[in-house]
């Protein structure tokens, strides 16, 4: 079975300057794509690519360009990459946009300064965007937010 769209789990071991590479990369050669966080706290790689491979020939792709960075991977990893439907992209985009907003708008710095809890996209379904778009929810320092 094949598919241009994929969603991959990222390594926890992940760090920012890999992460801006791996978008990088994303949208220099995806249709669409997009980093979001899951339920469970985990990145994860949302992308339509222009050709329809299989899951092996994303993850062999993946796994590539992720070693290229020095980015450590752990050796059995399994169901990290799965094919999704162009649909599905869009529904899990915007879900866990969506999810992300849910919690607080906002949230108090150190400084007792306020500052967007999370990135501003937009989600529209069966959009034609082709840009990249983080929805990620920025952390909250548990020691400073006051309830």
């Amino acid at each position: 079975m094949a598919s241009a769209a994929f969603a991959a789990l990222l390594p926890e071991s992940l760090t920012d300057e890999q992460l801006v590479r791996l978008v990088k990369w994303a949208k220099e050669t995806c249709v669409k794509s997009d980093v979001v966080m899951t339920e469970e706290g985990r990145m994860q790689l949302l992308a339509i690519r222009k050709e329809a491979k299989t899951a092996r020939d994303f993850q062999r792709l993946l796994r590539t360009n992720l070693a290229h960075w020095s980015v450590d991977m752990p050796v059995k990893q399994t169901g990290w990459l799965k094919l999704i439907s162009e649909g599905e992209y869009e529904t899990l985009r915007c879900a866990m946009a969506s999810r992300a907003a849910a919690p607080a708008d906002r949230h108090e710095t150190e400084t007792g300064a306020e500052s967007p809890a999370v990135l501003k996209t937009s989600c529209h379904e069966g959009s034609k965007q082709h840009e990249s778009h983080l929805c990620l929810r920025m952390p909250a320092n548990l020691l400073s937010v006051r309830a």
